[in-house]
């Protein structure tokens, strides 16, 4: 079989204490035919010095230094220059199985296809023990999609939505590049990639690690620069080609859980941002919560029925539930006969639900601030530690 040259895309900022097991983890592959490309984006520790060590002890290591642009910028410039016929992107925080390649690459070629993803991949905490990840070629299970199919399960969650949990021929990123400046870049690029592919697969194995850092900034406490959320919301679902393909109420799915996390994150008392976000929730909330799509994360539709007892209820409710904040229960107590109208929702008692949860009291107090959405704050620059995402999904606290 044919052996074909892989481009390894590892954006670097200030992970001295990780890069190591990362860049060991991918020259130890089973699959040698592997171009790696460290992008040092400005790194103020010693990473650099790191990247240039590794390229004098192996040639397949190229090193890129460049002035401080952030992850997407990193990954840009490694896509301009990458020579291989394959694109696989790698955290630098993360490591990879021995037969990460040598899986992907013969699943790559059995089914003829343009582009393979995993369907996941363990996680763990910085600090916690790192989990054991396959040793051998066989231990994986394949299924061949057509890029519909494998697309619709992506934007359903169904598999992760992060770009390293995947391999591109080099041709289905031709003209694609990733948003510079932006958090969830991967939420605004990876589906794209899927209208220039036709046969895909998923792969189900233990091949690729990610590390839960917590001074991510997806981790940290709510920050405007999240307000990216709105314009990536509006870019999905009003994309012409998910609309043709019959993908909208995917897309809205997909955007539904990262929005709604970012609305989690809002300080309880500022209730601007709050309605900001919650108008934008509104727009899709009756598609999500009416989604018949068997594959659809229960999550999502869950907050959205939630979403039906007002902005207020439905943060109090989503922070206890979904990130385990402690709740105040005398706000609680306060709201116990709209959480139980929820129940007649559920059996189709619409004039039931609506004389236990009353009209709307949230919509009375607070109105859209247009003019904040008109000034978009939130388009700032960021740095790569700013931009790095913690895994698959962890935009994602639904």
């Amino acid at each position: 079989m044919k052996e074909y040259l892989v481009s390894v895309i590892v954006p670097v900022y200030n992970v001295n204490l990780y890069l190591k097991q990362c860049v060991d983890s991918i020259l130890s592959q089973t699959y040698k035919k592997l171009e790696i490309l460290l992008v040092d984006d400005g790194s103020t520790d010693n990473s650099g010095m790191i990247c240039d060590d590794y390229a004098k002890i192996d040639q397949r290591v190229k090193v890129i230094h460049k002035k401080n642009g952030g992850l997407s910028d990193a990954r840009n410039v490694a896509l301009d220059i990458c020579r291989g016929d394959y694109i696989s992107f790698v955290d630098s925080d993360d490591y990879l199985s021995p037969c990460f390649y040598e899986i992907l690459m013969g699943v790559m070629n059995s089914g003829n296809c343009d582009l393979v993803a995993l369907k996941g991949g363990p996680s763990f905490w910085d600090g916690e023990e790192i989990p054991a990840l396959a040793k051998d070629k066989d231990e994986f299970a394949v299924r061949y999609l057509n890029s519909h199919d494998v697309l619709e399960r992506m934007l359903y969650q169904e598999i992760a939505t992060g770009a390293p949990f995947k391999l591109y021929k080099k041709e289905v990123f031709d003209n694609i590049r990733f948003p510079v400046g932006y958090l969830y870049e991967d939420v605004a690029t990876t589906y794209k990639p899927f209208f220039n592919a036709k046969e895909c697969a998923i792969v189900e194995a233990d091949i690729y690690a990610y590390r839960k850092r917590r001074d991510s900034i997806i981790r940290q406490s709510f920050s405007p620069k999240k307000m990216i959320c709105l314009d990536i919301f509006d870019q999905l679902v009003n994309d012409k080609q998910l609309k043709d393909a019959g993908l909208q109420k995917a897309a809205e799915s997909r955007v539904y859980a990262m929005t709604y996390s970012v609305f989690l994150q809002v300080p309880k008392n500022d209730k601007k941002t709050q309605r900001i976000i919650w108008n934008k929730l509104k727009t899709v909330q009756k598609d999500v919560m009416f989604d018949t799509s068997k594959i659809m994360r229960k999550k999502n539709r869950y907050a959205a029925f939630v979403s039906l007892l007002g902005m207020n209820i439905s943060y109090i409710i989503g922070r206890n539930s979904f990130i385990h904040h402690k709740a105040d229960h005398s706000e609680t107590k306060d709201y116990r006969t709209r959480i139980e109208s929820v129940r007649f929702l559920f059996a189709g008692n619409q004039s039931a639900a609506d004389a236990r949860i009353g009209p709307d009291v949230d919509d009375k107090f607070f109105q859209p601030d247009h003019k904040a959405l008109e000034k978009k704050p939130w388009k700032i620059s960021l740095s790569m530690d700013e931009s790095r995402r913690g895994g698959a999904d962890s935009s994602d606290l639904l």
